[in-house]
């Protein structure tokens, strides 16, 4: 059940922190939140529509990935957001048959591809 959980926070995690490249910080509070959906500005506005869009796709692929067996992602130290953006782009690039797919798919796809755990390998969920 441990496993199941962390590998679905995980998945909101990465997902969640694909927010719009205009607002630098993250929503961290309900307040925050409702200011940028209330908000006139369009930036903020885009910030709210794309947090949210980002969260429940790293829900809904939370809950595809809890149903794998076993450790999915083992993630090294270190990674950049801009490092998450350059990976993502290869996998499209390298893999344009997938463009058709939901982006959270190749989304995950990549990621997979980048940090699968190796057999014997545990997650270390405190970086």
């Amino acid at each position: 059940m441990l496993a199941q959980t962390l590998r679905v926070i995980v998945a909101g995690a990465i997902a969640g922190g694909a927010t719009s490249a205009a607002q630098a910080q993250s929503a961290g509070s309900g307040m925050e939140l409702r200011d940028w959906c209330t908000s006139s500005d369009a930036s903020a506005s885009l910030a709210c529509l794309m947090y949210i869009n980002g969260y429940t796709e790293g829900l809904v692929t939370g809950q595809q990935l809890a149903s794998m067996p076993g450790p999915l992602i083992c993630w090294p130290k270190g990674v950049s957001g801009e490092q998450m953006k350059l990976i993502v782009d290869k996998a499209m690039r390298d893999h344009p048959e997938l463009l058709n797919m939901r982006a959270s798919v190749i989304i995950a796809r990549a990621i997979l591809d980048a940090y699968s755990c190796r057999p014997g390998e545990t997650p270390a969920y405190d970086q």
